[in-house]
């Protein structure tokens, strides 16, 4: 027999008390797992694989001959290995690559932090129109199925949260690396 016909909700007064019981379980659940989290809130965590962050930052310093063009990409992969790459002008063989590792724990409280500062509900616009030319930033964040990437040029009201999550993305790089990683000038 199909499990569809095997199944059968109970009627009337019977299926009133039924569906008090679940809620009342359901709410026991969820009361539960808010003081699992409370708890866990002040412990450091790592968070699970499948919610891991990884990062894309880009900046570069604008259209300029090429003695003076600076270009900085940053790959944070969801493991924490981490590969930087500064570029001089427009020639690739100019490119230094440095590899280092951010803590899981640092990721983890930045997507903890990315998630209160509510980054990934906010309906992010673009700046119109355009500015022309000049320094840009480009940041790109995946969290689990989340993917986020940030506008070039943010509308006013949004420019302080993005330059926070970038600000929060070059502290994360060993103090080694940090001072080459410095962002050009906000275009916007």
């Amino acid at each position: 027999m199909p499990i569809r016909h095997q199944l059968r909700v109970p009627t009337g007064r019977v299926a009133r008390g039924h569906r008090v019981s679940a809620i009342g379980g359901l709410l026991v659940l969820l009361s539960a797992l808010l003081v699992s989290a409370t708890r866990l809130a002040g412990a450091p965590s790592t968070m699970p694989a499948s919610d891991a962050l990884s990062i894309r930052y880009n900046s570069n310093n604008g259209s300029l001959p090429p003695p003076h063009r600076r270009d900085i990409r940053i790959r944070i992969d969801a493991d924490g290995s981490t590969l930087i790459e500064h570029s001089r002008g427009y020639d690739a063989s100019t490119t230094v690559r440095h590899q280092t590792h951010v803590a899981a724990e640092q990721l983890s409280a930045f997507a903890a932090w990315l998630t209160e500062a509510g980054v990934w509900s906010t309906d992010w616009r673009e700046q119109e129109p355009r500015a022309i030319g000049g320094a840009s930033q480009f940041l790109e964040m995946t969290f689990g199925e989340r993917q986020l990437a940030l506008p070039i040029q943010p509308v006013e009201s949004q420019r302080a949260l993005r330059d926070e999550i970038v600000r929060r993305v070059l502290a994360l790089i060993p103090p080694a690396q940090s001072s080459e990683a410095d962002p050009a000038p906000d275009p916007s």
